[in-house]
């Protein structure tokens, strides 16, 4: 009867409109659901340390084909087809320019003013660079039509008191005029990409030299030096931290870079972490295993240079402690600043490694 085959056409219209649609989708929509095979990262600071270890991660065989680089810094990589300029943060056409030509699937902001002194020196060009820079980067990455993730490379300075092994839901006003234009810089990725901006505060780092410009050292540089010249050295017996290698705080990079780019980010990490709400900043601690005092770090350091070296003796003998009173320096450079890790292993899926095991690694290439 009539009704029957008016019922029938309807079915069968309605089974091709969603055959059409099932099509569409599969064919149309899928290239920009799918993830990537070579994410497009931007990185900047890649004439500091900290950002040169970086680009030398990146170009290392096993992760040079899932990723083309554009870098704050000189051409190092013609042969990879990388593009490298220099670019100034605060001149905010030249960033939407190369952001925008790039179209970057992730940025890694290293770039900063970093010298504590300088901050406190200068804190006009302080907050320029690592607050107004930051929010120029942050702006143009959402002006995209599919807005880039953002990877900022914060500070334990950005915790305000002297709390031992710190979470990241710590008070976090700043330390100091550096550590506040960090928190500065953190509220202005927040705001500008809420749901696709990642957090790093970083302890304080050590490693080898930088491999692009080795004279640029890290916190443990002088103190090779001192140790091959036998000079004595004075370092802080009460001033707390859990240093990080350079490796392994680029290695936590690397798997954030791994993160999927067809969802927020905001959404996989309520996936591996139930706390994570609607409106909480995404922020990751990045620090060793251990807690040590400068003076530990020096220790251990020295002990270690002496049995690669075959130079025996008692390594404290080349070290004299002070204390940040002494020095005049209470309330100047945090006591603790230790670093909580937890949450690394289960956003990133990276565990904090110790100080030794990390001073094992590279001890070759500390040695001048």
């Amino acid at each position: 009867d009539l009704p029957s085959r008016a019922f029938s056409g309807g079915s069968a219209i309605f089974t091709s409109l969603l055959l059409v649609a099932v099509f569409f989708y599969s064919f149309a929509w899928q290239p920009f659901l799918r993830q990537p095979t070579r994410h497009r990262v931007m990185v900047t600071g890649t004439t500091g340390y900290l950002g040169s270890h970086m680009l030398e991660t990146l170009s290392k065989v096993e992760h040079h084909d899932r990723f083309d680089v554009f870098h704050f810094g000189d051409n190092h990589n013609p042969t990879r087809g990388w593009t490298g300029r220099r670019l100034e943060l605060t001149n905010k056409q030249e960033i939407d320019r190369a952001v925008a030509a790039f179209q970057p699937h992730v940025i890694v902001h290293c770039a900063a003013i970093s010298q504590t002194g300088a901050c406190e020196a200068t804190p006009e060009r302080c907050h320029a660079v690592n607050v107004l820079g930051t929010r120029n980067l942050a702006q143009a990455a959402a002006a995209l039509a599919v807005p880039a993730r953002m990877i900022l490379i914060s500070t334990d300075w950005a915790y305000t008191a002297n709390t031992t092994m710190v979470s990241e839901l710590g008070e976090a006003n700043g330390f100091g005029a550096y550590g506040r234009s960090k928190v500065a810089a953190e509220h202005v990725v927040q705001q500008f990409l809420p749901d696709n901006h990642l957090i790093l505060r970083s302890a304080l780092i050590f490693g080898p030299p930088s491999p692009r410009q080795p004279q640029l050292r890290s916190t443990l540089g002088w103190m090779v030096t001192a140790h091959a010249q036998q000079d004595t050295i004075t370092v802080f017996e009460d001033e707390y931290r859990t240093p990080v290698s350079v490796n392994q705080l680029c290695q936590a990079i690397v798997a954030a870079l791994d993160l999927p780019v067809t969802t927020s980010w905001r959404y996989t990490f309520k996936q591996r972490d139930s706390t994570v709400t609607g409106t909480s900043p995404l922020i990751i601690n990045v620090g060793g295993r251990d807690r040590l005092s400068r003076l530990d770090m020096a220790h251990i350091l020295y002990a270690t240079l002496g049995r690669n070296t075959g130079v025996t003796g008692d390594p404290m003998a080349q070290l004299k402690a002070t204390s940040l009173t002494a020095k005049g320096l209470n309330g100047k450079r945090p006591a603790d600043a230790s670093l909580q890790t937890e949450r690394l292993t289960r956003w990133l899926h990276e565990s904090a490694r110790g100080y030794q095991q990390e001073l094992d690694r590279i001890v070759n290439h500390l040695v001048p």
